[in-house]
């Protein structure tokens, strides 16, 4: 007998209501049992006897008379009065008592509902019998209508049972009351059988759910835990267990007192005591060795209504790590931009210091004292001047003439400078990656970058060591990027420069890239050098990196963007001491009036023919003034309306092929992509005539 599952189905019930019960009759009693009661009922009382649900399936049938099953139910005139009997009993069933029915076959029917709970769930049927000696003639006519041999038609009529109506109407309510009975029976225990197997459904569904909530919690890289009244812990996920080194079993039950140090179990034991009495979420940072930890604790009603403690500790040293690096960098971010506005106009300054000293030097005697006082005055601008290349640097505002090159060709040049400038007691090595990808960069800068770099490590092994330059192809991917501030994922050429040197701390490494931070003494150095090495690598579009420790030496290591184009050739310098003088006609545009006049001045002494702009929008007038006459655009970049790469573009539109030569002490790149047509502030007299020339001719 199938108990669960079970389908929903529609009965009639008791009355003609329509319910959607989800069983039927054959689902309550065991079937094969009752038929072997109803067999012998039908042996004892003689009286066919059948059970049909509300289909017309025939649940049992035990006893059924011969006359009926070889002949009436088979013959095609008596057949259908057989299922006009069927039929009339079904739809006239209304009383439990039942109720009889003479067959147009001549036998007697009775039949009544089962009903229970109101509903219809099968009929019982006790027939095929007479009330008094039959009607021979009526029977031996039926025969002969239907062509049956009357000899064994009679003989099954014969076997017919004579029962009274009251005996018949008394077997129905005994087989009704005990299939009732039964039923019932079946009822209730399937109804046990139903909520035993929904309470087994709702365990599995809750031993499920705490399965998926447990691999929730033990997935998760955050401590998680749930302490009871006495502050023991009552659930733990396996990051509590890994953070302290024991198993789940050894924590459980416990409180922090039975495996923590004292003063760690005594400090959670006071954040505990805040949360409770706060009564929402406190957050508070903690630190267990080297590890920064942020808690979260908050109060929990417990199932016995008491007040718990709930909470997750999560690891955030890199977090805290990558904000400090983030700091770092906006930091000097900000230095930068300070630094390159103040060398911005100190090399204005610095450009009409020099070049007046210059122009007064050429009128004085070599051997007059003047001079040599002159000379001193120019010296020390051209080590403000330095000093100015090194902010500018740092705030990535110098002048860039950026080549395809292989880095190792770099190196390779500067290792002779290197090794002169280290000294003998210092071992030096150049590790270099044979296939070396191509990197955009200005030369001139990386060397000052490995000089600087060169020189720290110097400082840093005064006793001497090994420095080790070394090149490598590299990609950085997600992972590197997350942990260091500055970088995107690429491929890039590393340059690194290791030292066996002392070494630095935490506290220095947070400066280290700051301008005019240093740990030399006073008047040892000017704390510009790894601040400009900083400025050039993120002019080049590169990030930096140092790792360093106290004792065992120092690594900076620097990655630059990889170019596709191929190695560019190396253009040869300039004769220094060559100053040549022209006669073309020059537009020069200048907003400081002392520069102005300083560089008209060395123009005019060089044979020049000079027209003078204070700003952009006059230099435009000049040149509409003047059309077809000038030769050479001589402009500063920075100025008031607009710049100079804006006022070479609007005047080019005009003149086709104007050559121009801009000049600047704070820009990011050269304009036009080469040094060609620029040169940078502060200048020499004699270094502007050779640049102006240079340009005139198309050098």
């Amino acid at each position: 007998m199938i108990l669960y599952p079970l389908p929903a189905c529609e009965l009639t019930a008791y009355g003609g209501k329509v319910y959607v019960v989800p069983y039927r009759f054959s689902d309550l009693v065991d079937l094969e049992r009752l038929t072997e009661l109803l067999e012998s009922f039908s042996a004892i009382a003689g009286v066919a006897v059948a059970i049909f649900d509300p289909d017309d399936n025939i649940l049992i049938a035990a006893g059924w008379q011969e006359i009926c099953t070889r002949f009436h139910r088979v013959s095609p005139v008596t057949a259908p009065r057989c299922r006009e009997s069927d039929a009339w009993i079904k739809n006239e069933l209304h009383a439990e008592a039942g109720k009889g029915y003479r067959c147009r076959n001549g036998l007697l029917d009775y039949a009544c509902p089962i009903v229970i709970e109101d509903v219809h769930l099968a009929t019982l049927f006790i027939g095929q019998f007479l009330k008094e000696p039959p009607d021979e003639d009526f029977f031996r006519q039926q025969a002969a209508v239907c062509g049956f041999d009357e000899r064994s038609y009679m003989e099954a009529l014969y076997k017919v049972p004579i029962i009274s109506e009251e005996n018949v109407k008394a077997g129905l309510r005994f087989i009704a009351g005990l299939a009732k009975i039964l039923a019932y029976m079946g009822l209730e225990r399937l109804r046990s059988l139903n909520i035993a197997e929904e309470a087994r459904k709702s365990e599995t569904a809750l031993q499920k759910n705490q399965e998926r909530y447990r691999a929730f919690i033990d997935s998760t890289m955050d401590v998680v835990f749930l302490k009871d009244e006495e502050f023991r812990y009552m659930m733990v996920n396996k990051s509590l267990a890994v953070l302290f080194g024991r198993s789940e079993e050894e924590i459980l039950g416990k409180t922090d007192y039975d495996f923590m140090p004292a003063n760690y179990a005594e400090a959670c034991r006071n954040s505990d005591l805040r949360a409770i009495r706060a009564g929402c979420v406190t957050v508070q940072e903690e630190t267990l060795g080297n590890r920064i930890f942020e808690t979260r604790k908050y109060p929990v009603v417990l199932d016995n209504g008491r007040t718990g403690l709930g909470g997750y500790i999560r690891d955030i040293t890199e977090k805290r790590q990558l904000e400090e690096q983030v700091l770092q960098t906006s930091k000097l971010e900000s230095l930068g931009k300070l630094a390159g506005g103040i060398a911005h106009e100190f090399n204005n300054l610095l450009t009409g210091i020099i070049g007046y000293t210059q122009l007064i030097m050429q009128r004085r005697a070599a051997d007059s004292p003047v001079t040599t006082d002159l000379n001193q005055v120019l010296q020390l601008g051209n080590r403000a001047s330095e000093l100015t290349r090194q902010l500018l640097a740092f705030s990535r505002s110098q002048a860039v003439l950026p080549k395809v090159l292989d880095i190792n060709d770099i190196v390779g040049k500067t290792l002779k400078m290197i090794k002169h400038l280290i000294g003998e007691d210092i071992e030096l090595e150049f590790m270099q990656d044979s296939n070396l990808g191509n990197v955009e960069i200005d030369p001139g800068q990386i060397e000052q970058v490995l000089m600087n770099l060169a020189l720290n490590s110097r400082d840093a092994m005064p006793d001497g060591g090994r420095l080790v330059i070394e090149t490598m192809n590299v990609t950085l991917d997600r992972e590197f990027v997350a942990g260091h501030a500055g970088s995107r994922e690429g491929s890039f050429v590393m340059l690194s420069v290791t030292d066996s040197g002392s070494g630095m701390d935490r506290e220095t490494l947070e400066h280290v890239f700051e301008p005019f931070f240093t740990t030399k003494e006073v008047g040892q150095g000017t704390g510009l050098g790894l601040a400009m090495v900083y400025g050039i690598v993120k002019q080049h579009r590169g990030c930096i990196y140092v790792d360093s420790t106290p004792g065992e030496g120092t690594t900076f290591s620097i990655y630059f963007p990889r170019a596709d184009e191929d190695v560019e050739g190396m253009e040869a310098d300039i004769d220094a001491a060559e100053a040549p003088a022209g006669a073309e006609t020059i537009l020069l545009v200048e907003d400081e009036e002392q520069l102005r006049v300083l560089i008209e001045r060395i123009l005019r002494e060089r044979g020049y023919k000079v027209y003078v702009a204070a700003c952009p929008s006059e230099a435009e007038m000049l040149f509409e003034k003047h059309s077809g006459e000038i030769d050479l655009l001589l402009t500063d970049m920075i100025m008031p309306e607009y710049d100079g790469r804006t006022l070479y573009n609007r005047l080019s539109e005009r003149v086709a092929g104007l050559k121009v030569l801009f000049m600047s002490g704070y820009v990011a790149t050269i304009p036009g992509g080469t040094g060609y047509n620029f040169i940078q502030k502060p200048f020499m007299p004699d270094e502007l005539s050779r640049k102006v020339r240079s340009v005139l001719d198309d050098h």
